[in-house]
């Protein structure tokens, strides 16, 4: 399910093509490499792509989402250089800036549980670790 994004660079700064080419051809692959991980990052001829999945979701899950969230961003942030975007299964970022071990609390979501529970499911904690 798709929850947000954000087109993170200003807009009378676009793209080149060559950015936009390269950076659509790393999103077209992306998805392959959800099928045996659930975290990725890469940077090459300056473009820096990083996909995370939640811990408890599948292999299968994780691949759709990654999929979805490089076809939707690309839609919403045709022109830009930098953006994320989330789902609830997982959330994908690019830059032309290496964000990569830079700690950071922008962009951020924040998201509420609005569920109330009597007995949480703790079998499926253990799945998050």
């Amino acid at each position: 399910m798709y929850n947000w994004h954000d087109c993170l660079d200003e807009p009378n700064d676009p793209a080149t093509t060559n950015y936009i080419s390269y950076l659509d051809s790393l999103l077209d692959t992306l998805s392959s490499k959800a099928s045996v991980n659930t975290f990725y990052n890469e940077s090459s001829d300056g473009v820096y792509i990083l996909f995370l999945c939640r811990g408890d979701v599948s292999v299968a899950t994780c691949q759709t989402c990654v999929k979805n969230a490089s076809q939707v961003i690309r839609q919403r942030c045709s022109t830009n250089k930098t953006a994320i975007i989330w789902y609830d299964q997982c959330m994908l970022r690019y830059s032309n800036t290496n964000f990569f071990g830079v700690a950071q609390t922008r962009p951020g979501l924040l998201m509420w549980n609005l569920e109330n529970t009597t007995t949480p499911d703790e079998p499926n904690y253990g799945a998050l670790s």
